[in-house]
């Protein structure tokens, strides 16, 4: 068994220098790619339009109006309105400080209730073509069309007043006027809005961090797609003059035919896995202090911190692993194995919230996901970086050493089944 077990490991060192080359390739290329986009986005604003509000500050009913605006759910995480004088907002405009101008003549709330057509006035930078000047055009269309239909009823009320020998009242505009500012108001009532965190309340930097360490983990499985396999043929020579078996020089350990003398196959998976293991676990405690190079500032921690806490992340490189070894060990065909590990790093990781936070995923995602490795990788993770208590880390700890008992059991079946086939 041990000497079984030696081949397994040098076998698996023989081709470990090509397997480095490729996820140390892998780890700066994607790296560098996440420190751009976490830099570009540190700091960012939520609000990304913003509206300046001309008017006079004696008119009457512009605070609470200001107030509504402000406070409106389906407004207040992307618009900023901001009150100011002409010449602000103007200078404004030019430096690009906020989107557009509303400026709103003298009287405008009091003509408006009375049917009065006082235009107001909105201005644009004339360079202005991005993603917000297009809202705010679509916002001033929805407010032109709200006002249209308020003169349009206040004719129509003032015509029947007219027709019927009524005397108009102010009052009545005004109540008429707090109708559809009332229908404005309920609207806003069918909007919900929450606050959503990325996970465990994981700092949005630190968890697409963690997600990019389980990707990483996963697509570095592309480069050792051989180490999963068979041997090398100089190694073949050394290991059939040393213990001959014939199945094992006619298939090279492959998917075809497993046996290795008395050795059951159960205990051949075991061993392979075994060796796997030790060489990916120590190729990730070697390139750890790296890694923490670029995790302790996220992290918000010292680089010594960092790195204990990435030890910590080693049940969930060995449950990534073990899924790895599981799928070479069912594909025994290098190009089909890394075709389907390719697809199946993308897909469970767009699933398991690797790319978006779960809470911008569909429910039935969030119940798949449940039973991925990626999603329990990352609460394990999540859960480490967040120290929110022994029980948690417990818990997702069980949870993966469950996901990997059940993935090398999957192994051991993929050999039994190209056993017995061959």
């Amino acid at each position: 068994m041990f000497t079984y077990f030696k081949i397994c490991f040098k076998k698996t060192i023989y081709y470990l220098p090509a397997f480095l080359a490729g996820s140390i390739l892998i780890l700066l290329l994607a790296g560098g790619a996440l420190h751009i986009c976490l830099s570009r986005t540190a700091g960012a604003s939520l609000i990304n339009i913003r509206v300046g509000i001309v008017a006079s500050p004696d008119e009457p009913m512009l605070d609470w109006i200001m107030d509504i605006l402000q406070e409106m759910k389906s407004t207040t995480a992307s618009c900023e309105f901001k009150l100011m004088s002409e010449e602000d907002a103007d200078s404004a405009l030019r430096s690009g400080e906020i989107s557009t101008a509303f400026i709103i003549p003298e009287n405008y709330i009091h003509s408006l209730m009375v049917g009065e057509n006082s235009p107001v006035i909105i201005r644009y930078h004339k360079d202005s073509v991005d993603i917000a000047s297009f809202l705010i055009r679509q916002l001033t269309e929805a407010a032109s069309s709200y006002i249209i239909s308020t003169e349009a009823a206040i004719y129509s009320m003032q015509d029947y007043y007219a027709i019927n020998g009524i005397e108009p009242l102010y009052d009545d505009a005004k109540a008429l006027n707090l109708i559809f500012l009332d229908e404005v108001i309920k609207r806003d009532h069918m909007i919900k809005s929450t606050k959503s965190y990325s996970a465990l309340d994981l700092p949005l930097a630190l968890y697409y961090t963690l997600a990019f360490l389980v990707l990483w983990i996963f697509m570095s499985g592309l480069c050792a797609c051989r180490m999963c396999g068979g041997m090398p043929g100089s190694l073949m020579r050394r290991v059939s003059c040393r213990m001959p078996s014939p199945s094992l020089h006619s298939s090279g350990m492959s998917a075809g035919s497993r046996s290795y003398g008395p050795l059951p196959i159960a205990t051949q998976t075991l061993l392979r896995f075994l060796s796997f293991i030790v060489v990916m676990c120590g190729f990730y405690l070697l390139i750890t202090p790296l890694i923490a190079l670029d995790f302790s500032p996220i992290a918000k921690t010292n680089w010594s911190d960092s790195v204990l806490v990435l030890i910590r992340f080693l049940p969930a490189v060995i449950c990534a692993e073990a899924f790895i070894f599981t799928i070479y060990t069912w594909f025994s065909q290098v190009n089909v194995g890394i075709m389907f590990l390719s697809f199946f790093t993308l897909a469970c990781g767009f699933v398991c919230g690797c790319f978006h936070p779960m809470q911008y995923l569909p429910e039935s995602f969030d119940t798949v996901s449940k039973v991925l490795p990626m999603r329990g990788m990352m609460e394990y993770m999540g859960t480490v970086c967040s120290g929110s208590g022994n029980d948690n880390v417990g818990f997702y700890l069980a949870k993966l050493i469950v996901m990997t008992v059940a993935a090398v059991g999957f192994a051991i079946a993929g050999d039994v089944y190209y056993s017995r086939k061959s």
